[in-house]
């Protein structure tokens, strides 16, 4: 069910989804049976790859294929998200009445095949139409399974008594499962930093309201916490929880009233940052998410704009965003971060790179700026680390409604 919602204060104004699913329970014993959904759908789609391809054209570095077919997988599930295929639930994405999106996953397979100097349509056709006649079935299943485990003996007894319990590091807050048999098992831990455990409080106090704990039955802050983490974990998500640089947001914020994330996590948005687009809104509202990008329509104001680095992802949130610009009368400013994959040595040097095209040719781009991997520290909010990741764009986008765009946050000296 979807509800629309409109936010406006002095900096802002946007319009955005608010959604409920059917199943919409959290805690640990529903997030540990999504998980083993995601494990079955991840084994199902590794051996069906494997069927047609060669593990070596996925090894890399010593890594064994899998590895990287894991994270192709897990690029592949995010843009479930964007395609509106969780009417039934939060975290496994599955529509009653359409099979899943494929196309940027037969792209994928189809470059690596290429990087080993290999092409061969009819492997990837064979990969993909066995996933649709598979998958599909199999998902639909599991739900009619997830359905029939909610209405349980065990888990209508069970559901209310497992509490997650801390444990204070130097620097870091390990959050885990009271009582629970697999406590041992790294695999139930959620181990945050400090600051982001701080942070986290901190926005909770904010946005945690009334009708959001009647919503989640009064859930512990923790509880929560763990369910969210344990979602990306599951995903396997390291990368997504990467970021520009802190001081270049404080930037933002400070010369451009940008306040608002697009693409952002409960754990990698920054703690300036007002709200923030995400892709499990059950749980992240409670600290300022506003759902998927795709359901968000900006107004008014001034919008960081870092997705997945990912080229579905990327070109159709870029393509949407500046269509929804162009259907406003007031002042809108997307500020573009992604990879520059069309220099030298990148994957799109002698072919379009659509994201990087739809941005340029939308005649609304202001500003651009190209920062080399060793002058761009990314922060891994994983570890608070700072990491030197790619070669990145920015670009700023805006309608005619807006001011001159000044450049200076990207004359400053120092990006961290």
């Amino acid at each position: 069910m979807y509800k629309s919602n409109k936010y406006t204060d002095n900096d802002y104004e946007y319009e955005y989804l608010d959604i409920q699913y059917e199943i919409s329970d959290i805690n640990p014993l529903i997030e540990i049976k999504r998980s083993d959904i995601f494990t079955d759908m991840q084994n199902i789609f590794v051996s069906t790859v494997l069927k047609y391809v060669s593990p070596s054209v996925f090894e890399h570095k010593g890594r064994p294929a899998t590895h990287k077919l894991d994270a192709i997988f897990s690029s592949w599930f995010f843009i479930q998200y964007g395609r509106r295929y969780r009417e039934l639930d939060p975290v496994i994405p599955f529509s009653s009445t359409k099979n899943y999106y494929y196309k940027q996953l037969k792209n994928d397979i189809h470059n690596a095949l290429l990087e080993k100097n290999t092409t061969d349509n009819k492997v990837s056709n064979k990969v993909i139409h066995k996933l649709k006649k598979n998958l599909y079935p199999f998902v639909q299943n599991k739900m009619e399974d997830l359905r029939a485990y909610l209405k349980s003996p065990f888990y209508t007894n069970n559901k209310n008594k497992l509490t997650i319990n801390k444990v204070s590091y130097e620097d870091y807050i390990m959050l885990y499962i009271e009582n629970d048999p697999y406590i041992t098992n790294n695999k139930y831990n959620a181990v945050l930093h400090k600051d982001v455990y701080a942070k986290l409080l901190n926005k909770a106090k904010i946005y945690y309201t009334d009708e959001y704990k009647k919503q989640t039955n009064n859930a512990d802050i923790n509880m929560l916490i763990w369910c969210g983490y344990y979602r990306y974990f599951t995903l396997k998500s390291h990368n997504h929880q990467l970021a520009i640089p802190l001081g270049l947001k404080r930037c933002f914020i400070d010369k451009y009233k940008c306040k608002i994330e697009l693409f952002a996590s409960y754990i990698n948005h920054f703690e300036g940052t007002q709200q923030f687009g995400c892709i499990f809104y059950d749980i992240e509202k409670i600290f300022g998410g506003r759902g998927s990008v795709y359901d968000i329509t900006p107004i008014r104001g001034c919008y960081a704009v870092n997705p997945p680095y990912d080229e579905t992802v990327m070109y159709s949130s870029a393509k949407l965003l500046i269509s929804k610009m162009k259907n406003s009368n007031k002042p809108i400013r997307y500020i573009f971060c992604i990879p520059a994959w069309d220099i030298q040595g990148g994957i799109y040097e002698n072919n379009d790179y659509k994201v990087l095209s739809c941005i340029e040719k939308s005649g609304l781009l202001v500003y651009k700026k190209l920062l080399p991997k060793n002058k761009i520290p990314y922060m891994n909010f994983s570890n608070m680390r700072y990491t030197f990741a790619c070669d990145t764009y920015f670009l700023v986008v805006q309608n005619e409604y807006c001011d001159k765009f000044n450049k200076e946050c990207f004359d400053i000296p120092t990006y961290k």
